[in-house]
């Protein structure tokens, strides 16, 4: 709810403070087919999809032990605020992760994310603190069709890029750091790049071909009043019969502010 109380926690704590020896060890939990609807008013976010195979297992009672899932699932959207993440995709999942009991500590010793034919690398941990889960995610990705990247932009986005017609290489390298409380932005950096790509503006017909890129991304820091900033370095393509290439800084994407050079022939 809009508190932040949820409706998963059913069970009462016992005033009985006496030790008690016990242990919850599930070899293999297996589940098929199974519907989710997660929603949270109090970060307005919201998850609606199904699990169709998956399987876990851990050690659950102890103060610390491992939590190993394979998965393959179907999400119909993920929402957050008024953007819509992942509409229809199919996703596999493998991770291995560390979990501390006492700390509320969720480590990620080994995981792999896969987006219809993407395939990322995750790693870091999570700290559930007093509530508000703190961030420190790092997710990469390598050799990747631009237009399957492009097939993840949230729709509200889309319009600015139908115009435009792309193949080629993408990779990058993102973090994710900082709180995901309501009200709070994670910090997010990323290094970014583009090899051998063909690029087209559908209207014109204007071609860009033969692109390579290197970028890198912040989307600032408000408690710092950091803006955000995106630089594209080292750009280089082929335009009918001529050459450009150079550099671009754009700061604070929400009012932008320009700075680079360009070399043309």
């Amino acid at each position: 709810d809009k508190e932040g109380k949820d409706n998963y926690h059913f069970w009462k704590e016992s005033a009985d403070t006496s030790a008690t020896a016990f242990s919850f060890a599930l070899e293999k939990i297996i589940l098929n087919r199974v519907k989710l609807n997660y929603k949270d008013s109090k970060t307005r976010q919201a998850i609606d999809g199904e699990v169709r195979s998956g399987r876990f297992s851990g050690k659950f009672s102890n103060d610390n032990y491992t939590l190993s899932t394979v998965a393959d699932l179907y999400v119909n959207y993920i929402k957050s605020d008024s953007s819509n993440y992942l509409y229809r995709k199919n996703i596999h999942t493998e991770f291995s992760l560390n979990v501390n009991n006492k700390t509320n500590e969720y480590k990620i010793a080994s995981g792999q994310l896969k987006i219809e034919d993407l395939l990322f690398e995750v790693f870091g941990n999570v700290l559930n603190s007093n509530n508000e889960p703190i961030v420190n995610i790092g997710v990469k990705g390598k050799n990747m069709d631009i237009k399957s990247v492009l097939s993840l932009i949230p729709a509200k986005y889309k319009g600015k890029i139908n115009d435009y017609e792309s193949d080629g290489e993408f990779y990058f390298d993102a973090l994710i750091q900082g709180s995901l409380a309501k009200g709070n932005t994670p910090q997010i950096t990323a290094d970014f790049g583009i090899k051998s790509a063909n690029i087209r503006q559908v209207k014109s017909e204007i071609s860009l071909k033969n692109v390579t890129l290197k970028g890198h991304y912040y989307n600032g820091n408000k408690n710092n009043a950091e803006p955000s900033v995106l630089d594209l370095m080292q750009f280089s393509a082929v335009i009918n019969q001529g050459s450009v290439s150079g550099e671009l800084r754009m700061k604070n994407l929400s009012n932008p502010s320009f700075s680079g050079k360009i070399i043309a022939n």
